[in-house]
């Protein structure tokens, strides 16, 4: 029995007077530094800018708030009329100049539905013209590579004395 009690006690006195494991006081430490480094490590989101991209076309790219990996990713563009007839006649033209511009972090392969106001009537009533509207485009990008628009004109403001001289 006795040769069994010494080797065993000793056993234990090395298990415990050699940890594997953290104290409670090492992982204190060790929270407090990692608190620490955690200000540093934080990187505060870019600011959202309107980005001037060719052909008089601005972008504010969403999607780098949350990062290159999330998905959906969003971003919005504004276009004049002209370039707005273009790209919605011609979506592949469209698709190659998102590509071409690195709006999103992966280039689209297939854009999907173009929705857009469609009871919009931009003439003018007193004069009969078509004024020059701009379109605001937001441009949704799955994880399949895949871009839907849906397209808005945006609308100008009447100036209070442009209403009834009554």
């Amino acid at each position: 029995m006795r040769r069994i009690i010494f080797p065993a006690l000793a056993v234990l006195c090395v298990l415990f007077v050699f940890p594997n494991e953290t104290t409670i006081a090492q992982q204190t430490e060790q929270k407090k530094a990692a608190e620490q480094k955690k200000p540093a490590e934080q990187k505060k989101p870019a600011p959202l800018v309107w980005e001037k991209l060719k052909h008089d076309v601005h972008v504010a790219r969403l999607w780098q708030l949350k990062g290159a990996d999330a998905y959906p990713q969003f971003a919005v563009m504004r276009v004049s009329n002209d370039a707005y007839l273009k790209y919605f006649r011609d979506p592949k033209a469209f698709m190659d100049f998102v590509n071409e511009q690195k709006v999103f972090s992966k280039p689209v392969i297939y854009v999907g539905p173009w929705v857009s106001m469609s009871s919009f009537d931009a003439k003018d009533p007193s004069s009969g013209k078509d004024p020059e509207t701009d379109w605001v485009l937001m441009l949704v990008h799955g994880k399949r590579s895949t871009l839907i628009v849906s397209a808005l004109p945006e609308l100008q403001q009447e100036s209070p004395d442009s209403g009834n001289a009554n």
